[in-house]
């Protein structure tokens, strides 16, 4: 859930994907969380914000980190340095006068 906030998103070109994935072919899952580096607003729905072609690994969990960045949805005022590893976050718009957040980040995959 968002309050206040919109333009979530990956920040820096150093950006991890922490994943647990699956054997496509044993159907082993994988202990350790796994990373990908990648070059490169609805508050109630589930929004695509990456693909990844995974070619017989099947991603099974995510966990968000550090590293994301977002806008003040009134305002504009970035937020960079964004932590998500406890599925929430909050801060204070200063131009806005309102509390801003990031709140219960949940995740799904689909297969393409």
């Amino acid at each position: 859930m968002l309050e206040n906030i919109t333009n979530v998103r990956p920040f820096g070109d150093d950006f991890r994907w922490f994943l647990k994935l699956k054997c496509g072919n044993c159907g082993e899952v994988s202990d350790k969380w796994q990373y990908i580096t990648l070059m490169a607003e609805d508050s109630e729905r589930f929004k695509t914000i990456m693909q990844f072609e995974c070619r017989g690994l099947e991603p099974v969990d995510f966990q968000p980190q550090a590293g994301f960045a977002a806008e003040g949805a009134e305002t504009g005022t970035p937020f960079t340095e964004i932590n998500l590893q406890e599925r929430d976050w909050n801060d204070y718009d200063e131009k806005a006068k309102e509390s801003v957040g990031i709140y219960e980040v949940a995740h799904q995959f689909i297969k393409c």
